[in-house]
């Protein structure tokens, strides 16, 4: 009949020491080798078969196994095959103690997967220093897979916070990330607003989908663990939810058992965005490992919601930059210090007969229709650049483009065109006028007296002048009264005529002008 035996250690302060499974279905090799590690404080497992010795291993997780070769009911090499084959044992070191010396069972035991031999009859230092060595090789090849693990999880973490801002999606990637990697059965992140008032939980139970929830009792806050991680700003250890103040059983959780573990996501010292907080049924199932891992976590966690939240900020500002650009009459276009474009708003399209989604990511240079503007942003490297640009069909832009530190460029083009007629349709008109107010005041001025009177030089026109003149008078009253009688009415408008030509000639070459009274 198979036996299960458990042996203590001899002393209270043995009962932390390394676990070892003895499968052997002779008693007597079984009590010797029992005692001889029972001596240096070893805990025992007994099996008197190779099924028995199976289930207690699954069972129990000894640190080493020692197996004898040949049994009735399955052999050692079978029983070893068995356990490196299953996940829960294959990482269990394995002796096989035989008496059996050919090569060719050395050969089959290390094919099946044992670890060492020891031959019967051994010798006690033998045994001790080959259960000691493989004891340690095991403790560092699982210290080496846990941190394995956690560097695997911390670098999961990393590309959830790297590839996903939605902070719902991203936190609940995290929390089931952490959750699995600490295996604790619940895990939830409690994120705080302004006030310290938790806005948002986001809840992850063992076989169950992430929760969302906006409506949290802040007895959590106030007097509960996750209060207290925010007032003290350190992470904790709950070795025991049942009897510890600090607990607050919620009414959903009233039978909830074990233990608990929690950190603040602190931003310093007097900034927090949440806490993150675990459980497990067992207690005192957490260690100071795990509550440097979840430090770890946690400040990892805190820069994604940081990263999350400026997102959040930059999208909606970019939002609302766009609806005013969209808005816009001006055409404006931004650019990266090496020109490429970045924004194309509507209006900028509609002035270059472009789309922004073809555009965004060229070069100015690389669009047919933008190589207008590349002498102005060549310029815009020095200093801000103004000037009108015409474009192929015709319409004229006045165009202003500014470098902008750590940005690039900003070009924002006015649409001049119809100023641009305006103002040719009021010159064609004034120089109009201005023919007609020069023939006009010819009939009465000199040329260049003309010329000064209607010039855009406003000295004449826009101030008064001290200017010396000589005033001509010419009274030839009585000359009429004698002339009319002695001789034929057309000669004496002849000569009145050769009178008033010489003394507008006069007039005229002195820049003078003639007022008829």
């Amino acid at each position: 009949m198979r036996t299960l035996t458990v042996l203590e250690p001899a002393n209270a302060t043995e009962t932390a020491s390394s676990t070892v499974l003895i499968i052997d279905d002779n008693a007597e090799n079984r009590l010797l080798l029992s005692s001889q590690l029972r001596m240096e404080g070893y805990r025992i497992l007994q099996a008197s078969g190779g099924y028995a010795g199976i289930e207690l291993a699954q069972l129990h997780d000894p640190d080493i196994i020692l197996l004898d070769v040949m049994m009735p009911d399955v052999n050692g090499f079978e029983v070893c095959q068995e356990l490196k084959s299953d996940r829960r044992t294959q990482r269990i070191p394995v002796i096989m103690v035989t008496a059996l010396r050919d090569v060719q069972y050395r050969i089959k035991g290390i094919e099946v997967g044992a670890d060492e031999f020891l031959h019967r009859p051994h010798v006690r230092e033998e045994l001790l220093v080959r259960v000691r060595t493989l004891i340690q090789l095991k403790h560092a090849r699982v210290e080496l897979e846990e941190e394995r693990n956690r560097l695997a999880l911390l670098g999961d973490i990393s590309r959830s916070i790297s590839k996903e801002l939605n902070l719902d999606k991203m936190m609940g990637e995290i929390i089931a990330q952490t959750q699995a990697v600490l295996g604790a059965t619940k895990g939830n992140i409690m994120l705080l607003d302004e006030n310290g008032r938790v806005s948002r939980k986001i809840l992850k139970r063992a076989g169950a989908p992430v929760e969302f929830n906006s409506q949290v009792s802040q007895e959590v806050m106030r007097s509960g663990l996750g209060g207290w991680l925010v007032r003290h700003n350190r992470g904790d250890i709950i070795r025991d939810i049942s009897q510890d103040p600090r607990w607050v059983m919620l009414p959903d959780d009233q039978s909830e058992s074990g233990s608990a573990i929690g950190v603040p996501l602190s931003r310093g010292a007097n900034s927090t965005v949440g806490v993150l907080v675990l459980n497990h049924p067992e207690v005192g199932y957490f260690t100071t490992e795990h509550l440097a891992l979840l430090e770890t976590i946690g400040a990892q966690v805190t820069t994604a919601i940081e990263n999350a939240y400026l997102f959040t900020d930059v999208s909606e500002e970019r939002r609302k930059l766009g609806t005013i650009l969209a808005q816009s009459t001006d055409a404006i276009i931004i650019t990266d210090e090496e020109w490429r474009i970045s924004l194309f708003n509507k209006a900028a399209e509609t002035f270059f007969r472009a789309q922004a989604s073809k555009l965004t990511g060229c070069l100015i240079t690389e669009v047919p229709a933008l190589k207008v503007l590349t002498p102005l942003f060549a310029e815009a490297r020095r200093n801000s650049e103004s000037r009108e640009v015409v474009l192929d069909n015709g319409a004229i832009l006045y165009a202003s483009i500014s470098p902008i530190p750590a940005v690039g460029y900003v070009a924002v083009m006015q649409d001049v065109t119809e100023l641009r007629r305006m103002e040719a349709l009021k010159l064609e008109q004034e120089r109009k006028e201005k023919q007609v107010v020069k023939a006009t005041f010819s009939r009465y001025m000199g040329e260049r007296l003309v010329e000064h009177v209607l010039s855009t030089d406003p000295g004449l026109m826009a101030r008064r002048e001290r200017r010396n003149a000589v005033v001509m008078f010419a009274d030839i009253r009585n000359w009429t009264g004698g002339m009319i009688a002695k001789v034929e009415p057309d000669v004496a408008i002849n000569q009145l005529n050769e009178f008033f030509t010489q003394m507008m000639d006069i007039a005229l070459s002195n820049d003078g002008t003639v007022f008829e009274l």
